[in-house]
């Protein structure tokens, strides 16, 4: 599901004692290297819904979120390009 969890880029490749302290996180993982994904849901979310949506509180990252679809959007999130 969409907003399920965040990715952020990496300055550096981790070490390998880095890699070791991220494997005891479960909710972590690294992708390709470069990026970290920790799995966290938004706490907007109610039942697979953004209950902030339309609404001004909504943070506008959310309505430009995912910038790569096919690369960023998990399956069954509904910004997924279908191609």
């Amino acid at each position: 599901m969409c907003c399920e969890y965040i990715t952020l880029p990496l300055a550096r490749r981790l070490t390998a004692d880095e890699q070791a302290w991220v494997s005891l996180h479960p909710c972590v993982r690294i992708i390709g290297g470069n990026v970290v994904r920790v799995n966290i849901p938004c706490k907007a979310l109610k039942r697979g819904r953004c209950k902030l949506y339309g609404q001004e509180a909504r943070p506008s990252l959310c309505s430009v979120w995912p910038d790569d679809p096919n690369n960023q959007a998990p399956d069954g999130c509904i910004y997924k390009e279908v191609s």
